[in-house]
């Protein structure tokens, strides 16, 4: 009866090595722990290939720095202006497609867009409708000047704001900026092979979509 017994709790301290006791101390901190890695990821460190002083080094821009440095360093954020100019990826990073920089107020304000739009879970607020204006209303300007109208910076800003119309399933929009860029395109053909490949990789791949 004694070893029978014996026995018996040596399988049952067996069995029990499978398992692990936990307290509620213990599941409040694993918690903690998912909760800040999640928060790591939202914020994870920018790429030095972008950031908002290599935009904007003299904070000379029409846009508060502060509020671009925190859209870049928003990890959802990153992904917006894709596939136009890329946060991270150098192949097609910022520099490579538009040699001018930020200084094009329509490019500038398409980018701020993009990056609010995404950041805000993919609607549009206050902040996003005075960009998305802002930007619209500089491009109309430059398709009155037929000198200045073909360059990255303005293809580039139409671009974007195609990405967000796209995303909103805004077709009608996204089919009056198309015909927008086809019309730059045509306008000033002798000027388009000065653009920069990764603008007209930017073109190609939502003319082909």
């Amino acid at each position: 009866m004694k070893q029978a017994l014996q026995k018996k709790r040596q399988l049952q301290q067996k069995s029990m090595q499978h398992f692990s006791v936990r307290t509620l101390e213990d599941e409040r901190e694993q918690g903690r722990r998912i909760c800040a890695g999640r928060r790591d990821k939202q914020v994870a460190p920018l790429p030095t290939s972008l950031s908002a002083s290599v935009l904007d080094p003299f904070q000379s821009l029409a846009v508060n720095s502060k509020r671009l440095q925190t859209l870049l360093n928003d990890f959802n954020a990153r992904q917006a202006p894709e596939p136009v100019f890329s946060v991270e990826d150098d192949f097609q990073n910022f520099q490579s497609v538009f040699r001018s920089g930020l200084v094009d107020p329509a490019l500038l304000n398409a980018v701020m867009l993009s990056l609010a739009f995404t950041a805000n879970g993919g609607v549009i607020n206050k902040e996003c409708l005075l960009y998305r204006g802002q930007a619209i209303q500089h491009i109309r300007e430059r398709i009155s000047m037929p000198d200045k109208v073909v360059s990255e910076s303005t293809i580039g800003a139409i671009l974007l704001l195609v990405g967000v119309e796209a995303r909103l399933g805004t077709t009608s929009q996204v089919q009056l900026h198309m015909g927008a860029i086809q019309y730059l395109l045509n306008a000033c053909e002798p000027v388009v092979v000065n653009l920069t490949q990764g603008i007209k990789r930017a073109i190609f791949w939502y003319v082909n979509r």
